[in-house]
């Protein structure tokens, strides 16, 4: 059985596009919850450097997760995937 997140990116031929809830504006709603929860424990650190070093970490991590999901996303729903792509936001709507 396939879970949902695992280290290596696959995907299945049963496995469907979501494009309701969060995934209507944005691709990775999981992963915005998990930057924002580390930027405010970075942030309870009161250390002015705790929050950036975080969020550069976080963007060079999930910025190479997100292009690798999303290549196998576009292997797998083809046009669908594209026209998601087009209409919805990476992380953050209106910045990325």
């Amino acid at each position: 059985m396939l879970k949902a997140f695992t280290l290596s990116v696959q995907t299945t031929s049963d496995q469907h596009l979501i494009q309701k809830g969060f995934y209507r504006y944005v691709r990775n709603p999981a992963y915005i919850g998990s930057i924002l929860s580390l930027l405010g424990i970075a942030f309870s650190l009161r250390n002015t450097f705790a929050p950036i070093i975080v969020l550069i970490i976080c963007i060079l991590c999930y910025g190479i997760r997100i292009k690798i999901e999303e290549k196998a996303l576009k292997e797998q729903f083809k046009q669908k995937f594209e026209n998601y792509y087009k209409n919805t936001y990476c992380l953050f709507p209106f910045i990325w």
